[in-house]
């Protein structure tokens, strides 16, 4: 049994495969297909390949399938499609799998722009399409896009009408709606009625040349044949109608067509190959057959067939027309039984009417019901509070005998005590130590002092002590109760140890009590009195530890009050102290046989712009000793609490910090005073923590702030004067002043991770006698230099990252590579004072692979510059690119450098971009490609088998002797590429590839590389490259494309598929193929301006395919 061999046809709406033996010819597989698509109108169609040369071709229907040029692949390809067109569709097509499948061959046709189509055509044909698509238009189904899908016009008319895609759209969508109720058949008739009227429907062009060798343009279509001028394809210069014809012949190119007027001269024109004249000569039959045939009456088969279609038309009406009759009562039944629930829903409106009545009858009855249950409420609660009252005066009583009694216990305890002190005075004959408290009130525990943090974790230990002392302060408030004693009962209750009862104290002053600053200001009397300070709610510094002191006594607890000085951030630092009043008052307190100190003052807030600012600040209740004396100097030494006491002028002189500075955990390295010198125009300073922190800082000339207040907090610093770095959880700033002066530096802080504002830390004085000399440092849009808060989970890894420290550029470049933990695509912003936007972008070129970004930089001026860096994921286009890190830049010495060419893409060298695309294994993996000899080769596997291009182009420079395109070769052998530059002169050079996926689509960008080419010897160009170069080609000899006159040259070239190769030069050399196999052979280059490289895929062929073209140096051909 004979082998069979299998066969796809692809029609216009769908793919069908059979199976055949090998003696089936073109009108058995022809015949296959019509009848599985139910096609009996099958004199306008034919089976169309492609053949061993590339060429569209049309089956044969008299030779076997396997006896044609097809190509021989598995299974053989062909496509059903319409050779001959009607002249009028109306008339002539019969069937509406016939119609359909010209319809949609002709919308292929005109959205490809095959066939010219004007704009205001193309919107009602799109109409048309949409309506045999959708159907009818319905606003409640066909919503905004519903188009959005669908191409509808050709390129051409939406590139030069500068509409957008949705005013399109909305012009094909009204066309639509006023199709009204077309069927979907119909519809596809119109669209072919229209589209028959456009100038180029149905016709068939071939390039011809005349007697004279003119190019023109000859049109096979329905009617005739047609001459058009090379330039224009729409206007026939000489027309032969199929009637007006007497005879066609052809003979190899040559073709006559003999018109029927005998004193008429013959036209006679040539085509360029023997297969154009062969496919031309097989339509022009054809058309004229189907001419002929339409002019004489209908066959029986057609006759029948138009019946047939008539009675299943009639079939369709009918069917229509009862579907209609079904909607219109469906219609009316709805209206019906909308029109019941009408008058049931304004049934219910009024049942719903007596129902609200009703109800407000009853909330009416309800209301008077609760406001006799409100008056009853109320006489309950003066009952309730009145028997609070007894109960309170009750209490009053026993804690008055209970006070009585630990008074007299006091007093025989103080009297033992100075009894035995007075013993000891005696016998040892010292005086009390300076500054001992006169209370009597000592340390009763030796050894190791405990700190806060032993006392209790945190503020959380204290949540049921507050919420009761605050709770209860808000009542007594409301009662207007004013007693000290009372106040202190109460807030207590809840109290369980000392601690408990003096933290309930605390949380009551610091939420009740607000600082007077009237009264300190001396614009009202000033409020220090216990009872007068409940009273306004309101005192000053005194007010608050007097009152601390009273309440603390009415619970058992020691207390003592405290004065002298304090400072905080914001404050002018170094005031001399010497002969100045101490200005503060705050308390210590006895708690387990050890003091501790706080200030309920600055724990409830502070004073900003002369208005006091509520803000509850836990630090200051029980602060560590060491800490509480940066901001307190008390005027009795006793009072630091320190084992090594400091002095006064040592406290002027230590820099301020404040609570926010402990509470971040921070560390002062450098300076431990407030006050500093630059040295050589700079100064350093630095802080370190225990826990991930955002800084900034401000530098302002020196000026005043209002006592007690703090710096307003800010959120990012503008100053250019400084360098703020960050590196292992240590900030680092060098001030630079840009003039003499005095300046105060205040720092800024607060966690990496929180939100808000930062708040101030610690400040100082700068002292700058004489400014540094430098450069412009631009300004830092961020915090800090460096990796920004954030990065990381932008997808930068720190590990891998230059660090926040000044990068030195040398010799007016830089290469900066980033760590990623995943692809991401990234753009690049270089900032120099002196430098213009557009230049500054031909100073970067940027590569991203999926693992790190390399940015190439290029400084052409001394001074500083700015890098900053975007990113996104890669495959989020939709993303926002987000700031991941600023670097500074400084390049000591201005060096002449050649800016990269404009236009490079954000893509350079291989990476995230050519792995996607399936390319690997690069000879070159850096975006930067250097040469000496001005050559280079790049090369790379493509696995996925895209078509490639390559584009070669540099900005400035004089013109190259030859197009830049000839010092550009590529060879293509299976998945290996080779790309060969010959650069024309020194300088820097884009070398863009490109791929794309769909034949006829757009190229798409890859990725560029810079080549960079120390060469001052210009560089050979390349031969120039015809389309029957193609993939697998190679060339051995020669690599250059400008031949010496007159000289004997050795070719050697591997062409697949090839059986004849010729070199055509003064005369024809027929190249030898050796064992390789590689084609080779001398040719002589005397009397010639070129040499072509030809080939042929058949010995027998005369003609043959031009692969290449060497010029001969000295020709006028070579450009």
């Amino acid at each position: 049994m004979p082998k069979t061999f299998n066969v796809r046809v692809t029609t216009m709406d769908a793919e069908l495969e059979f199976s055949f033996n090998p003696n089936t010819t073109g009108k058995q597989l022809f015949d296959q297909v019509a009848k599985t698509i139910g096609l009996r109108e099958i004199w306008y169609f034919g089976l169309q390949y492609l053949d061993n040369k590339g060429f569209q071709s049309w089956l044969k229907f008299d030779k076997k399938v396997t006896a044609q040029d097809v190509r021989k692949e598995s299974p053989l390809l062909f496509k059903f499609r319409a050779k001959f067109y009607p002249e009028d569709v109306a008339d002539e097509l019969i069937q509406d799998v016939t119609q359909k499948l010209f319809f949609l061959q002709v919308k292929d046709l005109i959205l490809g722009d095959e066939i010219y189509c004007p704009p205001e055509s193309a919107v009602l044909l799109a109409s048309y399409a949409v309506q045999a698509k959708f159907g009818d238009y319905n606003k409640h189904v066909h919503e905004r896009g519903y188009l959005s899908g669908d191409r509808l016009l050709p390129k051409r008319v939406l590139d030069r009408h500068k509409m957008s895609k949705d005013q399109w759209e909305e012009r094909v969508q009204t066309w639509h709606d006023e199709h009204g109720s077309m069927v979907q058949e119909d519809a596809v008739l119109e669209y072919l009625k229209v589209a028959q009227d456009l100038e180029m429907y149905g016709v068939n062009f071939f390039k011809i040349k005349n007697r004279k060798s003119t190019d023109l343009w000859l049109s096979v279509d329905a009617l005739g044949l047609n001459i058009y001028v090379n330039a224009d394809r729409l206007t026939p210069k000489i027309g032969f109608a199929w009637s007006e014809i007497r005879n066609i012949s052809s003979k190899d190119k040559k073709f006559i067509i003999k018109p029927i007027d005998w004193k008429a001269p013959d036209f006679v024109f040539y085509t360029p190959r023997l297969r154009v004249s062969r496919c031309l000569l097989q339509l022009c039959t054809g058309n004229h057959e189907l001419y002929m045939r339409r002019r004489k009456p209908d066959t029986i088969e057609v006759q029948q067939m138009k019946a047939q279609a008539n009675e299943e038309k009639l079939q369709k009406k009918i069917e229509r027309d009862n579907l209609e009759g079904e909607k219109r009562t469906q219609a009316a039944i709805e209206k019906k039984k909308k029109a019941e629930m009408e008058r049931e829903k304004r049934d219910l409106k009024i049942r719903l009417s007596q129902y609200e009545e009703t109800t407000k009858n009853a909330e009416r009855d309800l209301q008077e019901q609760l406001e006799r249950d409100l008056r009853l409420e109320e006489e309950r609660r003066r009952v309730e509070q009145e028997a609070a009252r007894l109960e309170t005066e009750r209490m009053e009583a026993i804690i008055a005998k209970e006070e009585l009694l630990r008074q007299a216990e006091d007093q025989m305890n103080s009297q033992g005590q100075l009894a035995g002190e007075l013993a000891e005075l005696d016998s040892a004959g010292r005086k009390e130590p300076e500054g001992e408290p006169k209370t009597g009130l000592r340390e009763e525990t030796p050894g190791k002092r405990r700190r806060r943090k032993d006392l209790f974790s945190g503020s959380e230990a204290f949540s049921r002590v507050d919420a009761h002392a605050i709770r209860a302060g808000a009542e007594l408030k409301q009662k207007c109760v004013y007693e000290v004693k009372t106040i202190a009962q109460i807030i207590t209750q809840e109290a369980r140890t000392e601690l408990e009862r003096l933290r309930a104290i605390w949380v009551w002053l610091c939420h009740n009590i607000e600082y007077d600053v009237s009264g300190s200001l001396g614009q009202s009397k000033m409020l220090y009195i216990p009872e007068e300070v409940i009273a306004a709610g309101k005192g000053v510094c005194s007010g608050y530890a007097s009152l601390c002191l009273k309440m603390c006594r009415e619970v058992g607890l020691q207390c003592q009050e405290v004065s002298g000085y304090g400072k905080s951030v914001g404050e002018r630092p170094g005031q001399s102290l010497r002969d100045v009043q101490s200005n503060h008052m705050w308390n210590a307190v006895l708690l387990g046989g050890q003091w501790f100190l706080m200030d309920a003052c600055w724990g409830a807030g502070h004073v900003r712009h002369k208005s006091f600012v509520k803000a509850f600040e836990d630090f200051y209740f029980l602060t560590d000793p060491e800490d509480f004396v940066e901001s307190h100097y008390p005027d009795k030494e006793r009072w630091q609490l320190l084992d090594q006491p400091i002095s006064r002028d040592e406290f002027e002189m230590r820099v301020t910090k404040s609570s926010f500075f402990f509470t971040l955990g921070l560390k002062l390295i450098q300076p431990q005073h407030f006050y500093m010198i630059t040295d050589d125009g700079e100064v350093n300073l630095s802080i370190s923590s225990s826990m991930s922190v955002t800084y900034t800082y401000d530098i302002t000339p020196r000026h005043d702030f209002l006592h007690g207040g703090v710096a307003e907090q800010k959120e990012t610093s503008r100053s250019s004067w400084g360098v703020m770095t960050m590196s292992h959880r240590t900030m680092r700033l060098q001030i630079l002043p840009r003039a003499q002066g005095t300046y105060d530096i205040m720092v800024y802080a607060r966690l990496e991770l929180a939100s808000g504002p930062l708040s101030s830390v610690c400040s100082f004085t700068v002292e700058c006698p004489a400014p540094r000399a430098m450069e412009e440092i631009p300004e830092n849009p961020s915090l800090f230099w460096g990796l920004q808060v954030g990065s990381e989970a932008l997808g930068v890894a720190p590990g891998g990252s230059p660090g926040s420290h000044v990068l030195e550029v040398e010799e007016g470049e830089l290469e900066l590579t980033m760590k990623t933990s995943r692809s991401l695509m990234a753009l690049c912003e270089l900032v120099h004072p002196g430098l213009e936007p557009a230049l500054a972008k031909r100073c970067l070129a940027t590569q991203i692979r999926p693992d790190g970004l390399t940015v190439h930089t290029l400084c052409p001026s001394r001074g500083f510059y700015r890098l900053s860096v975007f990113v996104r994921d890669y495959d989020k286009p939709e993303d926002r690119f987000e700031n991941a890190a600023n670097f500074l830049l400084h390049c000591k010495v201005a060096t002449q450098v050649e800016l990269f060419p404009p236009g490079l893409g954000s893509e350079c060298g291989p990476g995230t971009s050519t792995l996607q695309a399936g390319l690997s294994k690069f000879s070159h993996t850096g975006a930067l490609v250097s040469t000496q000899q001005g050559k280079c080769n790049l090369t790379f596997q493509n696995q996925q088998d895209l078509e490639l291009h390559a584009v070669l182009w540099r900005a400035e420079g004089q013109a190259p002797a030859v197009r830049l395109e000839r010092h550009l070769f590529c060879t293509f052998t299976d998945s290996r590429v080779m790309v060969s530059t010959s650069l024309p002169g020194p300088g820097l050079y884009r070398l863009g590839l490109y791929a794309r996926t769909t034949p006829g689509a757009a190229f798409n960008p890859l990725c560029d590389f810079v080549l960079r080419s120390s060469c001052e010897q210009p560089g050979l160009p390349f031969p120039s490259i015809y389309t029957a170069w193609g993939k697998g080609c190679v060339l051995f000899e020669p690599r250059v494309g400008l031949l010496e006159p007159a000289a004997w040259v050795r070719f050697r070239v591997r062409v697949p598929g090839a059986k004849k190769v010729s070199a055509i030069g003064e005369e024809r050399v027929e190249l030898k193929m050796n064992k390789s196999p590689v084609w080779e052979g001398d040719v002589f280059t005397g009397g010639v301006q070129q040499v072509q490289l030809a080939s042929s895929s058949s010995e027998y062929s005369g003609s043959m395919d031009i692969m290449l073209a060497f010029d001969i140096r000295g020709s006028a051909a070579l450009r």
